[in-house]
């Protein structure tokens, strides 16, 4: 019997039979525990069945159904390791996910920060989610559930990892106590809709109280100065983790859009102050 080259498989062929994805976000997030089936090292992040004995992954590589290799990674409670590493462009759902494990008791929890450009120009295999979902036809729910995650094939090499978070029994109590919301054992949905209850303004429009940007980027330098060097050298804050935390409203009126430059501005200077110049 003819032996079929390596690429005509059926999970290498669906790969290829996706559309070109969508614009990639600057960073990806990864998050561990010690436990994980996905194992993170010095030389980088390693799927569960790559780092596993006995040509593990050549063999579901050449054996495995599309259907049952992604039934079995995109269900949380599975102990079936896959070819796949599961990131998130979401600060807020890799924090959440650090969180979960917290609570589990899992020990070594850590957040990978990758970056996508790195990653491109090292020739990794990165793919929506989203687009495997569709293609399988499962339900367009699940595929709007899936859109704010990227996949590794494989690995992800050190040459792409910009930052590693370690979070111990002390971050999480400083967490929750900076904001409160983590506190609840809450879905990312809820999650998203709560945690601006944490800031100054809940929605920030219109802009009216004084300091209220001062005020929350004195709150979001406190975690980024936990949070180690490269959240605090990386240019913009405001993106990583303001903008994914808070809620905003999408028709922003043009005395709305104003208000929102200065809250900007105010945040921006007030961050830039409040980094402390060392790690500790």
């Amino acid at each position: 019997m003819a032996v079929l080259p390596l690429i005509h498989h059926p999970i290498p062929t669906l790969l290829r039979e996706l559309p070109d994805p969508a614009p990639l976000p600057a960073y990806l997030f990864f998050t561990s525990h010690s436990g994980s089936a996905t194992q993170v090292s010095p030389e980088g992040i390693f799927c569960g069945s790559w780092a596993r004995p006995g040509a593990h992954f050549l063999k579901q590589w050449v054996h495995d159904t599309p259907e049952q290799h992604f039934a079995n990674h995109f269900d949380k409670d599975s102990l079936y390791p896959t070819m796949f590493i599961s990131t998130t462009p979401e600060f807020l759902r890799a924090v959440q996910i650090a969180v979960r494990h917290y609570r589990y008791g899992r020990h070594g929890i850590k957040i990978t920060v990758i970056d996508v450009e790195k990653a491109r120009q090292s020739y990794h295999d990165i793919t929506n989610a989203r687009d495997i979902v569709r293609r399988l036809n499962w339900d367009e729910e699940d595929a709007v559930k899936f859109k704010s995650e990227w996949l590794f094939l494989g690995r992800v090499k050190a040459c792409a990892i910009v930052h590693q978070i370690d979070l111990d029994a002390r971050f999480f109590e400083f967490l929750c106590r900076l904001f409160p919301t983590f506190n609840n054992e809450l879905y990312l949905r809820e999650l998203r809709s709560n945690i601006a209850k944490d800031f100054c303004i809940s929605n920030p429009y219109p802009y009216e109280q004084p300091n209220q940007g001062k005020d929350d980027a004195e709150k979001c330098a406190t975690l980024a100065n936990r949070l180690g060097p490269w959240m605090r050298e990386k240019g913009d804050v405001y993106e990583v983790i303001v903008r994914q935390i808070r809620s905003w409203k999408d028709d922003m009126m043009e005395a709305e859009i104003e208000a929102d430059v200065e809250y900007r501005r105010d945040f921006q200077d007030t961050f830039n102050s409040w980094v402390h110049p060392v790690f500790w």
